[in-house]
C-alpha cells in the first residue's frame, strides 16, 4: 500500500543504535512503528502559505526505540551514581 513507508520502517528497525524519526501521523504509520515508543505531536508547517492558512497545524509522530529493561536499569544506575558522585568527589 505504501512501499516507501514500509521500506523506511524496515531500515529504521535494522539500526543497532538509538534513533529518533518523525513521520506524519496516520493509522498506517502508527501500525508500522507500534513496537517503538511513539509520541504524537502537533506542529505548524513552514511550507504552508501563512497568509491563507495562518493556523495550519499538522499531526506528527516522534518515533524512538523502546528502551529495553537492561538499558533502563543501566540508566537508573548511572543517574544514581551522578547524584552521589559530587559528594564523593568523583567525576561522573
Amino acid at each position: 500500500m505504501f512501499p516507501g513507508r514500509c521500506r523506511l520502517s524496515a531500515r529504521v528497525h535494522e539500526l543497532e543504535g538509538d534513533y529518533i524519526v518523525t513521520v506524519n501521523d496516520c493509522p498506517h504509520n502508527r501500525a508500522l512503528f507500534a513496537q517503538d515508543e511513539v509520541t504524537p505531536l502537533v506542529t505548524k508547517s513552514q511550507a504552508v502559505n501563512r497568509r491563507l492558512r495562518p493556523q495550519a497545524a499538522f499531526g506528527e509522530l516522534l518515533i524512538r526505540r523502546r528502551i529495553k529493561a537492561a538499558s533502563a536499569a543501566r540508566a537508573q544506575k548511572t543517574a544514581r551514581f551522578r547524584a552521589v558522585a559530587p559528594a564523593l568527589k568523583l567525576e561522573a
